[in-house]
């Protein structure tokens, strides 16, 4: 198993294998947002958003939550409220609807909202404080949730990319928060949470088979609400996106086993938010293979992974975690 400095080691080569960014080529230290490429289109209407630099917010959060890596196992967890919002915002955190929309409106929803941070261990998830307890009980809700959030000082922009992780907007130490509403909590999701001697991986394909989101099953995952009672912990939303996508296919390959082989080649495809994916199917036992290539030169070098029938016991270091998804 991989450990924690080899997730942020293999997060790294990531963002330097993929981003094209002229400015920053991949290393977060040289992000310079006032001159970054990708807000062109975002930067003037974020200036004019007084309402994102304010140290008393309140808002009806997605429902959304972030745990950061860095730092791990002590890690920076809490929240994202888009202030003054009163349309739904429920989009702003449901990546699954995101392709019918352009990068720059996922951009504006994602900048929108503001990101609480309270520095925890990520065992806290087991016991956790006033804080990181009511991030977790917003984290269970299907629906958006009134939240009134105190910040130490009036948040910042800083970088709000990360290589797996959906951009975030300005952030800042948070003081105190609390919910306004009460929370619409699924019963599957409500039943599994409460339930401690489930293992988290059972949790997570018991959800999907219940028509859970995976978006939601990922935040309720992150902030350490799903497992046997002593392995709950808070979890990277990098990691936890990798982690439910790998626990999730794993239960539908082995679906896919048992069902007969087709008579011939089949071949789809899709485009969406600048990415073009091909599917090719074979009529032969179960093998799996991901080719990928990145439109950063005239000439771009394809790379793979695979795995046989038997699956791999490996981490994907090529494909890294878009093999899992």
């Amino acid at each position: 198993m991989a450990s924690p400095e080899d997730g942020i080691r293999e997060t790294l080569s990531e963002i330097r294998r993929e981003v094209s960014c002229r400015v920053c080529r991949g290393d977060i230290k040289r992000c310079r947002l006032a001159i970054c490429p990708y807000l062109d289109r975002v930067r003037a209407w974020f200036t004019d958003r007084r309402d994102l630099r304010s140290t008393d917010l309140f808002g009806a959060s997605p429902p959304s939550a972030f745990v950061g890596s860095w730092g791990y196992p002590k890690v920076l967890a809490g929240p994202l409220v888009p202030p003054g919002q009163e349309r739904d915002t429920s989009v702003l955190d449901h990546s699954e609807s995101w392709l019918q929309y352009e990068l720059s409106e996922i951009l504006r929803f994602r900048l929108s909202l503001v990101r609480g941070k309270a520095a925890r261990r990520v065992a806290e998830a087991r016991a956790p404080d006033p804080i990181l307890a009511t991030v977790q009980e917003a984290a269970m809700a299907s629906r958006p949730i009134d939240t009134e959030m105190w910040l130490e000082r009036k948040p910042v922009l800083v970088s709000p990319f990360s290589a797996r992780a959906p951009p975030s907007g300005p952030s800042a130490d948070i003081r105190k928060v609390e919910l306004a509403s009460n929370p619409q909590v699924p019963r599957r999701v409500d039943e599994l949470v409460s339930d401690t001697d489930v293992r988290a991986g059972e949790a997570v394909v018991d959800l999907y088979s219940h028509g859970i989101a995976q978006s939601h099953i990922t935040r309720i995952f992150s902030v350490g609400l799903l497992g046997t009672k002593e392995r709950r912990r808070l979890v990277p939303t990098e990691w936890s996106i990798t982690a439910v996508d790998d626990l999730l296919a794993r239960g539908l390959v082995d679906r896919v086993r048992e069902h007969p082989w087709i008579a011939e080649h089949e071949v789809y495809s899709a485009t969406g938010v600048a990415n073009t994916v091909g599917i090719l199917l074979f009529p032969q036992a179960f093998m799996f293979e991901v080719l990928e290539a990145w439109n950063l030169a005239s000439n771009p070098t394809p790379i793979h992974d695979h795995e046989f029938a038997k699956g791999r016991t490996t981490y994907p270091d090529q494909i890294t975690g878009a093999y899992h998804a």
